[in-house]
C-alpha cells in the first residue's frame, strides 16, 4: 500500500463497496440550508480498515476494521448540547458527508478531529469479525431507527406508519415488523420505493 504521511486523525482504507447514503445532496444539490457549492464527496454512512491512527488515540490499531460515526462535535466545551451527549443537535456539529466536509465514498478517508471532545469518545467503532463493511455501514441508520422505536414503543399489534420508504424507512419497517407492529403502513411520493417495500 506505501507509507503514508503522519495524519493526527485516524485514516481508514475504504476500498470496499460504498453506498451513497444521502441521494438528496446528489440529485438535488442540498439539504434544506446545506448546499453543495464546490467539490464534494458523497457518503453519510461508512466503514473500512484503519491504516493510519495517532500514538495517541490507544483504542486503534492499523488493521482494525471500523464502522464511522459521521458526526464529531467541533471542541465546543461550553456547548450544553455537545457537553451533555447530544452533539447531533448542535449547529457547529462537524457531520461526514455534509458540505463542507466530504463523505466517505472514496478510497481512503481520514476522519473529523474532534477536538477536545475527542478524547472521551470513539467515533470510529470496531466491527466484529462476522460484518462486512457494508454491514458497518447500516450501523448508524439502524441506530437512528432503534432511538425512534425506543421513544416510541413499539406494542404488539399495535399499527404504524412510517413516512419515506428510503433506506431510513426500510430499516423502520424492518424492526417494526420484528417488533410485531401491525398493520404497517409506509408511505412515499416515490411508487418504485413503494413496490420496493412491498418485497
Amino acid at each position: 500500500m506505501g507509507s503514508l504521511p503522519f495524519l493526527p486523525n485516524p485514516a481508514l482504507y475504504t476500498n470496499e463497496k460504498q453506498e451513497v447514503s444521502d441521494v438528496h445532496f446528489w440529485k438535488s444539490g442540498s439539504i434544506g440550508t446545506i448546499k453543495v457549492n464546490s467539490d464534494y464527496v458523497l457518503g453519510r454512512e461508512g466503514a473500512g480498515e484503519v491504516i493510519c491512527a495517532d500514538e495517541d488515540i490507544p483504542y486503534l490499531q492499523i488493521g482494525d476494521r471500523v464502522d464511522i460515526e459521521p458526526g464529531v462535535p467541533r471542541g465546543q466545551k461550553q456547548c450544553q448540547k455537545c457537553s451533555t451527549g447530544n452533539y447531533n443537535l448542535c449547529s457547529k456539529v462537524a457531520f461526514t458527508g455534509a458540505p463542507p466536509f466530504d463523505g466517505s465514498i472514496w478510497r481512503y478517508h481520514v476522519h473529523i478531529s474532534g477536538d477536545w471532545f475527542s478524547l472521551f469518545r470513539n467515533f470510529l467503532h470496531k466491527l466484529p469479525e462476522t460484518f462486512s463493511f457494508s454491514d458497518g455501514g447500516l450501523l448508524r441508520p439502524l441506530s437512528v431507527v432503534l432511538l425512534a422505536f425506543e421513544r416510541s414503543p413499539v406494542i404488539i399489534g399495535e399499527p404504524k406508519v412510517i413516512c419515506g420508504a428510503g433506506p431510513i424507512g426500510l430499516i423502520a419497517l424492518a424492526v417494526a415488523k420484528a417488533s410485531g407492529a401491525f398493520p404497517i403502513i409506509i408511505t412515499d411520493v416515490d411508487e418504485n420505493r413503494l413496490k420496493f417495500a412491498k418485497e
